[in-house]
């Protein structure tokens, strides 16, 4: 069974052989353990491929250069830790509302950045293949302001919708694109939420975005692909939600959920893409790591499927950890065979 088949089953409760693994480990540790990640990496392969537009890879990729640098949407993100460490944005072109009717999407960039995503595909099309990394409330606050935009979801500023509807346009003609390709997901990325609870009122979530996300994925559904929504932060109070409007996977920050509520509300409706909890993974032992990989597939996953491991950490985590996790999901990736 290869990754493209293992995930799918996984997502659909169809029996994968195990547990699918996502290696996301993010550049520091590339950079800082150099070829000792590759070596492990090569004894663990990894089930799933992340395949991006060259303009949505060129605007992550530059968020962790050093210093300040500009995206293609005209943010300026800023890294005082040195290159392969995240950045933060700090330069909102609608930072005044008297911006807004000036500002240009950069949709001319779509097309050309779709060039060379057919051979992409092509040279990992034995893996799943998840494609697409699309904001909708980031993206407005990386434009807008982070504290701007949520005192103008307090207001109820009118303006916040024309705004939401601009970068829409914008995702609907990504999508369009992404879709045309041999992909099997579309991954959407929005952090909803804090360490407690929703970064806004449920019910403006419900009434603001909601809409959105159920039409991008009505639409790729209608294409025949799944979708992904990645959140970090406590948002169990949309949950029910994000299940209504049809996401077959979910990426959370799970440790902050109860793992029995989400295991008996959700199990069964909504497929768990998920990481070690990296609040903690820094200082805990590889033994440590590896009874932890046990219990989240123990917890989260079914004999029929229903969770997809992930590796996601920097050069924080230790090198020994970082393959005893590797090794755990290979090695405890099929006891899921045996959940009643």
């Amino acid at each position: 069974m290869n990754g493209q088949e293992r995930t799918y089953r996984a997502i659909k409760l169809e029996k994968p052989d195990r547990v699918p693994m996502d290696n996301n480990l993010l550049l520091s540790a590339y950079l800082s353990y150099k070829e000792k990640i590759h070596d492990i990496i090569k004894i663990y392969p990894n089930d799933v491929s992340t395949i991006l537009s060259s303009q949505e890879k060129h605007d992550l990729d530059i968020t962790y250069h050093d210093g300040y640098v500009k995206d293609s949407w005209g943010v300026t993100w800023y890294n005082p830790n040195g290159y392969g460490y995240k950045g933060i944005p700090q330069g909102h072109p609608i930072d005044e509302w008297s911006k807004l009717g000036s500002y240009r999407v950069p949709f001319k960039e779509i097309k050309d950045s779709f060039r060379n995503m057919s051979e992409n595909i092509k040279n990992t099309r034995s893996k799943f293949i998840k494609g697409g990394w699309i904001r909708l409330f980031e993206r407005m606050h990386f434009l807008r302001g982070f504290e701007n935009l949520l005192l103008d979801l307090g207001y109820q500023d009118d303006r916040v919708i024309k705004l939401r509807d601009m970068v829409m346009e914008y995702n609907l003609s990504l999508l369009k694109e992404y879709l045309k390709y041999d992909i099997d997901l579309v991954c959407f990325s929005d952090d909803w939420g804090t360490q407690t609870s929703l970064m806004i009122s449920p019910g403006s979530w419900r009434n603001i975005f909601k809409p959105c996300y159920d039409e991008m994925v009505s639409i790729v559904h209608d294409h025949g692909k799944l979708t992904c929504l990645h959140s970090d932060g406590m948002i169990s109070s949309i949950m029910d939600d994000i299940v209504e409007i049809g996401f077959d996977v979910v990426n959370l920050q799970i440790h902050l959920f109860d793992f029995n509520q989400l295991r008996d509300n959700y199990a069964e409706k909504v497929c768990f893409w998920g990481r070690l909890d990296f609040q903690k993974l820094h200082r805990i032992s590889p033994e440590e790591a590896s009874n932890e990989v046990k219990f989240l597939i123990s917890n989260l996953g079914k004999a029929q499927g229903g969770y997809i491991g992930e590796v996601g950490c920097g050069d924080e985590v230790s090198l020994t950890t970082i393959e005893a996790i590797f090794k755990a999901y290979s090695n405890h990736g099929i006891i899921h065979q045996d959940i009643e």
